[in-house]
């Protein structure tokens, strides 16, 4: 919220600088965003008065122009503007003079003719629109004669001023506003705050002679009050009111319009005015119907559905409720008479409509903070006061008010030691009673017991821990000191195991090449269809959520090889195609019963583009190496892979931990992959939950010896199930064993296949001899039988 320093002082008397009272408001629980010196961004910039026009004597399409700033001072402009004439009175920036841009303008000559300053376009300025300006925004800023000569810039624009821009909580709505503020400071300083002027004379006639009201949605308007101003005059605001609304960002437009906006900021009741021959002498407060248009003030046209809360006449919705006036009924030059809305509507609903129809505006965003039932009687007040004071019309005696009774103060009871228990200090009675008083809050003690009676304007105090808020804030968080601890134990601060393996997991995988990627939680019940999971598979078994985006964020994910290949596919559409990517997240199963919490457990995925088989498996196998982790591969059928190159991942123990394989050409034609696309998605907790301690050992400085093998076996033997045998039999000098080929042909047999193996044998204490080893690949050839394997 931009708040300047001026308008604050029509409330209390600051004699703090800006830097200071943004201390005080930051210590009262605000964000202080920025301080801003209006009168930074134009200095040196002034009004002046053309006194001579002449020629260049070089270049044609220049003149030089005498002016002067007061009796004594005068200056040579060189121009390129024509259509300037002696007597005009307009903007120029003289030496050294800066610019909202950052120009800083310095003496220079034109064809050997000094020019020292330059005349300044509105543009330039950072002038939008103003009635001081009698030519467009790209020409020379000309004044009306009445204007003094010499005057700065930022006098006449009310740039003498510094707004702060403070960072106000959605739990502090009564805060949003000048008046908010100003009590913040006021209470902050112990200083009394000045009063709101809202007082008015009414005209005669009758309100009811002009409009009737009927509310038929209380729930979405719990108040709606209504008042009218007949012999309306429509013209500019007093300079005061435009400057104020330029200092927020509001462009003035027109006296009337220019109140409510000016109540907006000041109060933070939005408001909104009609003309009242258009309203047609009936207010209507209503749902929509659905299919209903109405054409907004930004130009556009909407079309409302039976949910959007509208202001309506008898036959057609007026605005927008809460959001934005129509188009048709808005405040014109030929505007007579008005009627003023001062209401408040349900913050969800406002909220609601904004979002559906992509329309926010300064009101919308106020009402969904909320808006308190106190805030639309002062702002209805403060707007009448505004138009007696500015003798803009006639107010017409009576009111249209939706609410039955005035809203009755809210009464908390508490005791000291509930503020000591909340809040650990220790105040009397009387320091409790003058913070709140500070703050509006009438406070009596009755029986050791204080009662408090909230300000209406103050929806957000509800109870005693919200009383001890407000007490921490008037008595200081500075404050505060900490108590002496009698007895404590040092405990030693760590990172949990499970997170440790994933960091290190990540490392690991980062130092192969690998690039981390991270998906959406949330996806589609599509993706089982697109990855051909069975009906009946667990991966169906979904929690879907309440209030979706859409349905391609419907479900919460129950694995991560749709977000993967989605990634993969999106790279390839972008020409990046050598691919190494890997994502650690969760994936999420609904529990039994809705009483528990749902299963998450994080998954590990690698994706690769840039690899063959064996070389994406050898990444694998060296994560779960490091780890210590013996797994086995076990040949599988997962729907979404190549039905002849793909397997389960196990452990010893025989626990399925994941699944590898090359992803099936089907499915990578569809996601216009054109390559071979490797994947493997692991549950890592494997890794964390079994204590795999490494044992580090000298290397041996004896030799190792090495021997191959070839055995035929029927070809729907495994290679695995030879190097099980191979290391069962192996004994403690067995040191490394791998499968190095496969053959089928005639020469081994129909149905049958040759595996190659070889083995290494070391000892760390002596060389190991022929008969040894002789003896040990014996045990293991005679294992070898089981399987029917027979030696080449």
């Amino acid at each position: 919220m931009l708040v300047p320093m001026n308008w604050l002082k029509d409330f209390v008397n600051i004699t703090k600088s800006p830097e200071e009272l943004a201390e005080i408001l930051v210590a009262r629980g605000f964000e202080i965003e920025e301080i801003r010196y209006l009168n930074q961004s134009i200095i040196n910039v002034f009004t002046c008065k053309i006194i001579e026009i002449k020629k260049h004597p070089t270049n044609e399409k220049l003149a030089i122009c005498k002016i002067v700033l007061n009796s004594d001072q005068t200056y040579q402009i060189v121009t390129n503007d024509h259509t300037l004439r002696v007597g005009d009175i307009v903007a120029v920036a003289i030496n050294e003079a800066r610019l909202p841009s950052g120009m800083v303008i310095k003496t220079t000559e034109f064809d050997s003719v000094i020019s020292q300053g330059m005349f300044c376009s509105a543009e330039m300025l950072g002038i939008k629109e103003d009635d001081h300006i009698e030519a467009s925004a790209d020409k020379i800023l000309k004044f009306h004669d009445e204007e003094e000569v010499g005057a700065n810039i930022n006098d006449i624009f009310g740039l003498n001023d510094v707004v702060l821009d403070i960072g106000i909580t959605a739990n502090r709505p009564d805060a949003n506003s000048i008046i908010g503020i100003a009590k913040e400071i006021a209470a902050a300083l112990r200083i009394d705050m000045r009063r709101l002027p809202h007082k008015y004379p009414d005209a005669s006639g009758h309100i009811s002679n002009h409009i009737t009201l009927d509310n038929q949605a209380p729930d979405l308007c719990p108040r709606y009050i209504a008042r009218v101003i007949k012999n309306v005059k429509i013209k500019k605001s007093p300079k005061l009111v435009r400057d104020r609304l330029r200092a927020v960002g509001i462009r003035p437009i027109n006296n009337i319009v220019d109140i409510t906006n000016y109540v907006l900021i000041e109060v933070g009741q939005p408001m909104h005015a009609f003309d009242l021959e258009r309203v047609g002498g009936n207010i209507v407060v209503r749902r929509a119907q659905d299919g209903e248009i109405l054409k907004a003030l930004d130009g556009r046209t909407y079309t409302l559905r039976d949910n959007h809360l509208v202001i309506a006449n008898k036959s057609v919705p007026m605005a927008i409720a809460g959001v934005m006036g129509g188009e048709n009924f808005s405040i014109n030059s030929k505007t007579k008479d008005i009627v003023f809305e001062s209401a408040s509507f349900a913050r969800d609903s406002v909220r609601q409509t904004s979002k559906e129809l992509g329309l926010r505006s300064d009101s919308s965003a106020r009402f969904e903070k909320g808006i308190d039932a106190y805030s639309q009687e002062v702002g209805m007040s403060r707007a009448l006061a505004l138009i007696c004071k500015f003798r803009i019309g006639d107010i017409i005696y009576g009111v249209l008010d939706t609410l039955p009774t005035p809203p009755i103060q809210r009464q908390i009871e508490f005791t000291l030691s509930d503020i000591s228990d909340i809040l650990g200090i220790k105040l009397t009675n009387n320091e409790v009673v003058n913070i709140l008083k500070s703050f509006d809050f009438v406070t009596r003690i009755k029986k050791g017991v204080l009662q408090t009676k909230v300000p209406l304007s103050r929806d957000d105090v509800s109870n005693v821990n919200d009383l001890a808020e407000e007490i921490i804030r008037g008595y200081g968080y500075d404050k505060l000191r900490p108590d002496p601890i009698d007895k404590t134990n040092i405990n030693t601060g760590g990172t949990d195991p499970k997170f440790k393996a994933l960091d290190k997991i990540k490392s690991i995988l980062v130092a192969k090449g690998c690039y981390e990627i991270l998906t959406y939680s949330f996806t589609s019940p599509k993706i089982f269809d697109i990855l051909n999971i069975p009906q009946k598979d667990s991966l169906r078994n979904v929690i879907k959520i309440q209030n979706p985006l859409g349905e391609d964020f419907s479900v919460m994910r129950s694995t991560l090889v749709y977000g993967m290949i989605k990634a993969i596919s999106t790279n390839f559409q972008r020409g990046n195609r050598d691919l190494r990517l890997f994502e650690v997240a969760k994936v999420y199963a609904p529990a039994p019963t809705l009483d528990e919490y749902p299963f998450e457990t994080n998954h590990l995925i690698l994706g690769s583009t840039k690899d063959e088989f064996y070389s994406f498996k050898a990444i694998i196998q060296e994560v779960f190496d490091i780890f210590n982790v013996p797994i086995n591969f076990k040949r599988s059928a997962i729907p979404y892979m190549h039905p002849w190159r793909c397997s389960e991942i196990s452990t010893e123990d025989g626990d399925k931990i994941g699944v590898f394989g090359e992803l099936s050409l089907d499915i990578a034609n569809k996601f216009n992959i054109t390559k071979r696309l490797y994947l493997c998605e692991i549950d890592p907790e494997c890794m964390v939950s079994k204590k795999n301690t490494l044992i580090y050992q000298p290397i041996s400085k004896y030799p190792a010896i090495e021997r191959d093998f070839a055995v035929v076996v029927d070809k729907d033997v495994e290679a695995e199930s030879i190097l099980k045998i191979v290391r069962s039999r192996g004994g403690e000098f067995l040191t490394k064993t791998y499968v190095f080929d496969v053959y089928t042909g005639d020469q081994i047999g129909e149905g049958k296949k040759s595996i190659a193996f070889n083995m290494v044998f070391q000892s760390t204490d002596r060389t190991l001899t022929d008969d040894e080893i002789s003896k040990i690949t014996n045990n293991i050839l005679e294992g070898l039988k089981t399987i029917s394997a027979v030696l080449r």
